[in-house]
């Protein structure tokens, strides 16, 4: 899969040319013309790295910066600001609301192409420390689920052969309820285990915007 640019920028020309450059460079790009369609972009498309302008139409690269990095699951998008040279104070700003790097206006395209492979080398890094410490969340879960759940899960199971072992002295019906409450128990046995058996944390959509574990993967 090809690293994704997002350019939003309010000149269609130097957000076409940068474009460009970029996509010779092996990246897939797209581009936005004002804040309120960046922003849906990088919802619905999620790139890599964005290059975000701070003069934009309807929502400036300073609200767009605060949105992103107000959303967990945007924490290791990169997001290099292109801001007028000389405008320290606009600089600032953005460091401090979170933006990882910078570009003066004008820039040439050696400075873009290097800092945008800085940027990808850092959310490749970043998302390697996001994913161990999902998986060490999840390991200490597993052994949580491990002790708390699985030690009651084996009584109920064992009790459960044990009273249809004797199966004869229960009607039918007792006796379907009581291996109704078996087969759900191995049912959950078998979640934990395969929580404990994760290699690595897959989520998949649940309802609206929450996921759950991809137990299957």
């Amino acid at each position: 899969m090809m690293d994704r640019i997002l350019v939003i920028e309010d000149s269609r020309t130097q957000a076409l040319k940068t474009q460009l450059l970029l996509q010779r460079e092996g990246y897939e790009v797209e581009t936005s013309f004002d804040g309120e369609e960046g922003w849906e972009k990088i919802l619905s498309w999620r790139p890599d790295v964005v290059l975000l302008d701070i003069n934009l139409p309807r929502k400036d690269g300073f609200e767009l910066l605060g949105e992103i990095r107000n959303r967990d699951e945007l924490a290791s998008m990169q997001v290099i600001m292109l801001t007028a040279y000389g405008d320290v104070d606009s600089l600032a700003k953005a460091l401090e609301l979170g933006a990882d790097d910078y570009i003066s206006k004008p820039f040439n395209d050696r400075e873009l192409s290097a800092r945008v492979r800085a940027s990808l080398r850092m959310k490749k890094l970043q998302d390697r420390v996001i994913k161990a410490e999902r998986l060490a969340a999840v390991g200490a879960l597993a052994v949580t689920m491990s002790h708390e759940i699985n030690n009651p899960l084996t009584g109920i199971i064992g009790n459960c052969q044990i009273i249809l072992a004797r199966s004869d002295s229960l009607d039918p019906e007792m006796k379907e309820r009581v291996q109704s409450i078996m087969d759900m128990a191995v049912r959950i046995s078998q979640v934990v285990q395969k929580v404990a058996n994760l290699k690595e944390v897959v989520t998949k959509p649940y309802l609206g915007d929450t996921e759950m574990l991809d137990l299957e993967r």
